[in-house]
Protein backbone atom coordinates (compact mmCIF):
# COMPACT_ATOMS: atom_id res chain seq x y z
CA UNK A 1 0.00 0.00 0.00
CA UNK A 2 1.24 3.05 -1.16
CA UNK A 3 0.50 6.69 1.39
CA UNK A 4 1.13 10.16 0.89
CA UNK A 5 1.59 12.96 3.59
CA UNK A 6 0.31 16.58 3.84
CA UNK A 7 0.31 19.34 5.97
CA UNK A 8 -0.27 22.93 6.18
CA UNK A 9 -1.15 26.15 8.69
CA UNK A 10 -3.78 27.75 8.99
CA UNK A 11 -5.24 31.09 11.51
CA UNK A 12 -8.11 30.89 13.59
CA UNK A 13 -9.40 33.85 14.71
CA UNK A 14 -11.17 34.47 18.11
CA UNK A 15 -13.18 37.61 18.67
CA UNK A 16 -13.85 37.52 22.07
CA UNK A 17 -13.14 35.46 25.52
CA UNK A 18 -10.20 34.46 27.52
CA UNK A 19 -8.25 33.26 24.03
CA UNK A 20 -9.20 36.20 21.99
CA UNK A 21 -6.88 36.52 18.96
CA UNK A 22 -5.50 34.76 16.37
CA UNK A 23 -4.19 30.76 16.52
CA UNK A 24 -1.86 29.31 14.10
CA UNK A 25 -3.03 25.93 13.55
CA UNK A 26 -1.17 23.12 11.97
CA UNK A 27 -3.32 20.54 10.22
CA UNK A 28 -2.07 17.31 8.52
CA UNK A 29 -3.93 14.33 6.45
CA UNK A 30 -2.76 10.81 4.56
CA UNK A 31 -3.30 10.15 1.16
CA UNK A 32 -4.35 6.27 -0.10
CA UNK A 33 -2.41 5.96 -3.18
CA UNK A 34 -4.26 2.64 -4.12
CA UNK A 35 -7.51 4.51 -4.72
CA UNK A 36 -8.31 5.54 -8.50
CA UNK A 37 -6.70 8.92 -9.05
CA UNK A 38 -10.76 10.58 -9.71
CA UNK A 39 -11.98 9.71 -5.93
CA UNK A 40 -8.56 9.52 -3.75
CA UNK A 41 -8.63 13.16 -3.17
CA UNK A 42 -12.76 13.06 -2.30
CA UNK A 43 -12.78 13.96 1.14
CA UNK A 44 -14.50 11.07 2.48
CA UNK A 45 -11.30 9.37 1.62
CA UNK A 46 -8.78 11.50 3.23
CA UNK A 47 -7.44 10.43 6.54
CA UNK A 48 -7.44 13.68 9.04
CA UNK A 49 -3.81 12.24 10.77
CA UNK A 50 -3.38 14.98 13.21
CA UNK A 51 -4.25 18.55 14.61
CA UNK A 52 -1.85 20.43 16.28
CA UNK A 53 -0.85 24.13 17.26
CA UNK A 54 1.44 25.35 15.35
CA UNK A 55 3.46 26.95 18.75
CA UNK A 56 3.64 23.28 20.17
CA UNK A 57 4.69 21.83 17.09
CA UNK A 58 7.68 24.60 17.11
CA UNK A 59 8.41 23.46 20.37
CA UNK A 60 8.23 19.78 20.71
CA UNK A 61 9.64 20.00 16.93
CA UNK A 62 7.50 17.84 14.27
CA UNK A 63 9.33 13.93 14.64
CA UNK A 64 6.85 13.57 17.43
CA UNK A 65 3.61 14.52 14.92
CA UNK A 66 5.21 12.08 12.60
CA UNK A 67 7.44 9.44 13.75
CA UNK A 68 5.65 9.09 17.04
CA UNK A 69 7.36 6.73 19.68
CA UNK A 70 6.64 3.07 19.60
CA UNK A 71 3.01 1.30 18.21
CA UNK A 72 1.74 4.85 19.11
CA UNK A 73 -1.42 6.18 16.71
CA UNK A 74 1.03 8.43 15.00
CA UNK A 75 1.98 8.44 10.79
CA UNK A 76 5.36 6.73 11.64
CA UNK A 77 3.38 3.91 13.72
CA UNK A 78 0.98 3.07 11.31
CA UNK A 79 4.27 3.23 8.89
CA UNK A 80 5.76 0.84 11.44
CA UNK A 81 3.29 -1.72 11.56
CA UNK A 82 2.13 -1.48 7.95
CA UNK A 83 6.38 -2.36 7.51
CA UNK A 84 5.65 -5.33 9.47
CA UNK A 85 2.71 -6.30 7.49
CA UNK A 86 -1.12 -6.16 8.82
CA UNK A 87 -4.21 -8.04 7.96
CA UNK A 88 -6.77 -6.43 7.04
CA UNK A 89 -9.88 -8.73 6.19
CA UNK A 90 -11.93 -6.25 4.84
CA UNK A 91 -9.23 -5.52 1.82
CA UNK A 92 -8.81 -9.42 1.61
CA UNK A 93 -11.17 -11.23 -1.38
CA UNK A 94 -10.88 -14.26 0.22
CA UNK A 95 -11.72 -13.26 3.78
CA UNK A 96 -15.16 -14.71 2.77
CA UNK A 97 -13.25 -18.38 3.21
CA UNK A 98 -11.45 -16.93 6.56
CA UNK A 99 -7.82 -16.67 4.61
CA UNK A 100 -6.04 -14.39 6.60
CA UNK A 101 -3.41 -12.34 3.91
CA UNK A 102 -0.60 -9.92 5.46
CA UNK A 103 -0.77 -6.43 4.13
CA UNK A 104 2.07 -4.12 3.53
CA UNK A 105 2.39 -0.19 3.27
CA UNK A 106 4.72 2.50 3.14
CA UNK A 107 4.96 6.32 3.13
CA UNK A 108 6.28 7.32 -0.50
CA UNK A 109 5.65 11.14 -0.59
CA UNK A 110 5.31 13.98 1.22
CA UNK A 111 4.22 17.66 0.54
CA UNK A 112 3.82 21.12 1.10
CA UNK A 113 4.41 24.54 0.40
CA UNK A 114 8.44 25.61 1.03
CA UNK A 115 8.38 26.75 4.76
CA UNK A 116 6.26 24.27 6.04
CA UNK A 117 7.99 21.67 3.81
CA UNK A 118 11.91 22.97 5.39
CA UNK A 119 9.96 22.92 8.91
CA UNK A 120 9.79 19.19 8.93
CA UNK A 121 12.97 18.51 6.69
CA UNK A 122 14.96 20.54 9.43
CA UNK A 123 15.69 23.38 6.83
CA UNK A 124 15.86 26.98 7.12
CA UNK A 125 11.66 28.08 6.52
CA UNK A 126 12.19 31.30 4.98
CA UNK A 127 12.87 31.91 1.04
CA UNK A 128 14.03 35.27 1.00
CA UNK A 129 16.56 37.25 -0.89
CA UNK A 130 19.23 36.50 2.22
CA UNK A 131 18.71 33.01 1.75
CA UNK A 132 22.11 30.93 0.61
CA UNK A 133 20.71 27.89 -0.10
CA UNK A 134 17.52 27.73 -1.18
CA UNK A 135 16.29 23.93 -2.13
CA UNK A 136 15.89 20.87 -0.72
CA UNK A 137 16.79 18.34 -3.80
CA UNK A 138 20.20 20.12 -4.76
CA UNK A 139 23.05 22.43 -3.59
CA UNK A 140 21.90 25.47 -5.60
CA UNK A 141 22.69 29.13 -4.30
CA UNK A 142 20.66 32.05 -4.05
CA UNK A 143 23.40 33.32 -6.21
CA UNK A 144 23.41 31.24 -8.73
CA UNK A 145 20.12 30.12 -9.30
CA UNK A 146 19.75 31.75 -12.74
CA UNK A 147 22.62 29.56 -14.33
CA UNK A 148 20.80 26.03 -14.77
CA UNK A 149 17.65 24.68 -14.18
CA UNK A 150 18.58 20.79 -14.62
CA UNK A 151 21.06 18.71 -12.05
CA UNK A 152 21.27 16.37 -15.03
CA UNK A 153 22.92 19.07 -17.57
CA UNK A 154 26.87 18.68 -17.77
CA UNK A 155 27.70 22.35 -16.98
CA UNK A 156 24.87 22.31 -14.03
CA UNK A 157 26.75 24.17 -11.12
CA UNK A 158 24.60 22.37 -9.04
CA UNK A 159 24.48 18.95 -6.79
CA UNK A 160 21.71 16.76 -6.19
CA UNK A 161 21.54 16.15 -1.84
CA UNK A 162 21.61 12.02 -1.74
CA UNK A 163 21.64 10.63 1.58
CA UNK A 164 25.45 10.11 2.13
CA UNK A 165 25.56 14.12 1.69
CA UNK A 166 22.63 14.80 3.52
CA UNK A 167 24.36 12.58 6.25
CA UNK A 168 27.68 14.42 5.88
CA UNK A 169 26.01 17.72 6.06
CA UNK A 170 24.13 16.96 8.99
CA UNK A 171 27.36 15.86 10.91
CA UNK A 172 28.87 18.91 10.56
CA UNK A 173 25.88 20.95 11.82
CA UNK A 174 25.95 18.71 14.88
CA UNK A 175 29.97 19.59 15.25
CA UNK A 176 29.37 23.28 15.09
CA UNK A 177 26.46 23.17 17.43
CA UNK A 178 29.45 21.66 19.59
CA UNK A 179 31.35 24.37 19.10
CA UNK A 180 29.77 27.62 19.60
CA UNK A 181 27.15 29.85 17.77
CA UNK A 182 28.91 31.71 15.63
CA UNK A 183 29.95 28.39 14.00
CA UNK A 184 26.68 26.94 13.66
CA UNK A 185 25.39 29.87 12.26
CA UNK A 186 27.91 29.68 9.66
CA UNK A 187 27.13 25.82 8.61
CA UNK A 188 23.35 26.32 9.27
CA UNK A 189 23.72 29.20 6.36
CA UNK A 190 26.46 27.05 4.25
CA UNK A 191 23.98 23.75 4.24
CA UNK A 192 20.17 25.21 4.58
CA UNK A 193 19.27 22.75 7.56
CA UNK A 194 18.67 23.97 11.15
CA UNK A 195 18.25 20.84 12.58
CA UNK A 196 20.69 17.46 12.36
CA UNK A 197 17.20 14.99 11.81
CA UNK A 198 14.15 15.24 9.95
CA UNK A 199 10.53 14.49 11.26
CA UNK A 200 10.48 11.32 9.09
CA UNK A 201 13.49 9.42 10.67
CA UNK A 202 10.80 7.00 12.64
CA UNK A 203 9.10 6.13 8.68
CA UNK A 204 10.19 3.03 6.80
CA UNK A 205 12.05 2.77 3.55
CA UNK A 206 11.11 6.81 3.10
CA UNK A 207 14.42 8.79 2.18
CA UNK A 208 13.40 12.82 2.40
CA UNK A 209 16.43 12.96 -0.38
CA UNK A 210 13.51 11.69 -3.07
CA UNK A 211 10.44 11.83 -1.46
CA UNK A 212 9.19 15.29 -0.21
CA UNK A 213 8.41 17.54 -2.86
CA UNK A 214 6.63 21.19 -3.04
CA UNK A 215 2.80 21.88 -3.68
CA UNK A 216 2.89 22.86 -6.70
CA UNK A 217 -1.11 23.51 -7.07
CA UNK A 218 -0.53 25.38 -3.56
CA UNK A 219 2.22 27.29 -4.42
CA UNK A 220 1.61 28.35 -7.76
CA UNK A 221 -1.26 30.14 -7.47
CA UNK A 222 -0.04 32.14 -4.44
CA UNK A 223 3.26 32.77 -5.64
CA UNK A 224 4.60 32.88 -9.55
CA UNK A 225 1.58 33.08 -10.95
CA UNK A 226 -0.16 36.00 -8.71
CA UNK A 227 3.45 38.10 -9.38
CA UNK A 228 2.92 37.67 -13.08
CA UNK A 229 -0.43 38.76 -12.98
CA UNK A 230 0.46 41.78 -10.95
CA UNK A 231 3.62 42.64 -13.47
CA UNK A 232 1.46 42.05 -16.42
CA UNK A 233 -1.57 44.63 -15.14
CA UNK A 234 1.47 46.87 -13.74
CA UNK A 235 2.88 46.75 -17.68
CA UNK A 236 -0.58 47.48 -19.25
CA UNK A 237 -1.05 51.13 -17.42
CA UNK A 238 2.20 51.85 -17.40
CA UNK A 239 2.04 51.28 -21.45
CA UNK A 240 -1.00 52.96 -21.83
CA UNK A 241 -2.79 50.02 -23.03
CA UNK A 242 -5.59 50.82 -20.38
CA UNK A 243 -6.02 52.56 -17.58
CA UNK A 244 -6.39 51.17 -13.59
CA UNK A 245 -10.10 51.89 -13.56
CA UNK A 246 -10.69 50.87 -16.96
CA UNK A 247 -9.05 47.30 -15.53
CA UNK A 248 -11.41 47.68 -12.99
CA UNK A 249 -14.52 47.77 -15.13
CA UNK A 250 -13.20 45.26 -17.46
CA UNK A 251 -13.28 42.85 -14.58
CA UNK A 252 -16.23 43.59 -12.93
CA UNK A 253 -17.72 43.23 -16.49
CA UNK A 254 -16.77 40.01 -17.19
CA UNK A 255 -19.07 37.25 -15.82
CA UNK A 256 -18.35 34.25 -13.71
CA UNK A 257 -20.99 31.30 -13.67
CA UNK A 258 -21.63 28.77 -11.10
CA UNK A 259 -19.05 27.61 -9.17
CA UNK A 260 -16.82 30.35 -10.26
CA UNK A 261 -18.68 33.28 -9.15
CA UNK A 262 -17.98 32.98 -5.39
CA UNK A 263 -14.02 33.22 -6.96
CA UNK A 264 -14.62 36.26 -8.90
CA UNK A 265 -11.46 38.96 -8.28
CA UNK A 266 -11.65 40.74 -5.33
CA UNK A 267 -11.72 44.30 -5.78
CA UNK A 268 -8.41 46.19 -6.25
CA UNK A 269 -6.94 49.28 -5.03
CA UNK A 270 -4.90 51.91 -6.84
CA UNK A 271 -3.04 52.51 -3.19
CA UNK A 272 -0.21 50.53 -3.21
CA UNK A 273 -0.48 48.94 -6.32
CA UNK A 274 2.66 51.75 -7.56
CA UNK A 275 5.82 52.64 -5.70
CA UNK A 276 7.26 55.42 -7.25
CA UNK A 277 6.54 53.99 -10.89
CA UNK A 278 8.18 50.99 -10.55
CA UNK A 279 6.39 47.56 -9.75
CA UNK A 280 6.11 46.97 -6.09
CA UNK A 281 8.89 44.71 -4.64
CA UNK A 282 6.52 42.52 -2.73
CA UNK A 283 4.89 41.78 -6.38
CA UNK A 284 2.09 39.27 -5.90
CA UNK A 285 1.22 40.64 -2.62
CA UNK A 286 -0.04 43.62 -3.11
CA UNK A 287 -2.93 41.68 -5.22
CA UNK A 288 -4.88 41.12 -2.15
CA UNK A 289 -6.72 37.87 -2.90
CA UNK A 290 -6.72 33.92 -1.39
CA UNK A 291 -4.97 30.95 -3.97
CA UNK A 292 -7.95 30.01 -5.41
CA UNK A 293 -8.96 34.27 -5.84
CA UNK A 294 -5.19 34.49 -7.51
CA UNK A 295 -5.65 31.07 -10.14
CA UNK A 296 -8.69 32.16 -11.08
CA UNK A 297 -7.59 36.01 -12.04
CA UNK A 298 -4.32 34.19 -13.39
CA UNK A 299 -6.49 32.01 -15.63
CA UNK A 300 -8.75 34.89 -17.01
CA UNK A 301 -6.95 37.30 -17.24
CA UNK A 302 -6.00 36.69 -21.04
CA UNK A 303 -9.75 36.82 -21.23
CA UNK A 304 -10.31 39.89 -19.29
CA UNK A 305 -7.58 42.03 -21.51
CA UNK A 306 -7.92 40.46 -25.03
CA UNK A 307 -9.37 43.70 -26.59
CA UNK A 308 -7.16 46.19 -24.77
CA UNK A 309 -3.52 44.38 -25.22
CA UNK A 310 -1.19 44.20 -28.14
CA UNK A 311 -0.70 40.34 -29.10
CA UNK A 312 2.54 40.98 -30.29
CA UNK A 313 3.80 42.21 -27.00
CA UNK A 314 6.35 39.69 -25.56
CA UNK A 315 4.92 40.35 -22.14
CA UNK A 316 1.72 39.09 -23.42
CA UNK A 317 3.22 36.51 -25.02
CA UNK A 318 5.38 35.53 -22.17
CA UNK A 319 2.12 35.61 -20.13
CA UNK A 320 -0.18 33.58 -21.90
CA UNK A 321 2.58 30.83 -22.48
CA UNK A 322 2.72 30.59 -18.46
CA UNK A 323 -1.13 30.08 -18.04
CA UNK A 324 -0.90 27.63 -20.86
CA UNK A 325 1.14 25.59 -18.04
CA UNK A 326 -0.86 26.64 -15.63
CA UNK A 327 -4.21 25.60 -16.58
CA UNK A 328 -2.93 22.00 -17.87
CA UNK A 329 -2.01 21.48 -14.57
CA UNK A 330 -5.21 22.52 -13.27
CA UNK A 331 -7.26 21.43 -16.15
CA UNK A 332 -10.34 19.43 -14.63
CA UNK A 333 -10.69 22.21 -12.00
CA UNK A 334 -10.00 24.34 -14.96
CA UNK A 335 -12.39 23.26 -16.78
CA UNK A 336 -15.15 22.79 -14.53
CA UNK A 337 -14.99 26.31 -13.21
CA UNK A 338 -13.66 29.04 -15.63
CA UNK A 339 -13.91 27.08 -19.07
CA UNK A 340 -17.81 27.95 -18.90
CA UNK A 341 -17.32 31.31 -18.38
CA UNK A 342 -15.42 32.14 -20.97
CA UNK A 343 -17.62 30.10 -23.24
CA UNK A 344 -20.07 32.46 -21.50
CA UNK A 345 -18.98 35.81 -22.21
CA UNK A 346 -18.09 35.07 -25.81
CA UNK A 347 -14.47 34.88 -26.18
CA UNK A 348 -13.65 32.12 -27.49
CA UNK A 349 -10.42 33.41 -28.58
CA UNK A 350 -9.31 34.08 -25.28
CA UNK A 351 -9.81 30.79 -24.56
CA UNK A 352 -7.55 29.82 -27.51
CA UNK A 353 -4.63 31.91 -25.80
CA UNK A 354 -4.52 29.05 -23.08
Amino acid sequence: MCFGFYGDDFGIHLPIGPRAGEHKVSLHYTIWYNLPKNIRFNIHNLLLTSVVFTADAKKYGPELIVSGSGNDSSLGGSMRRFADGVCLPRLNQLAMLSIDTIHYGALAIFFADSPYLHFFLGRKESLGPTTYRICHHCTAKNDNKHKCFSCEASDCPWQPIDRQLLAQQRRELQVAKACSAAEFARVSKNTGLNESRDAFEGCPWFDCTLNCYNDWFHGEPEGPLKDHTYLLIQHGIKEGYFSFRQFLSLCSQFPYYKEASSMAPHKMFKAGFFKKGKPHKKLGKVIKATGHHSLVLGLTLPAILWDVYPHDNQHWQCYCDHVTCVAWGYQDEYHRCEAAACRHSGRVEGVAAF
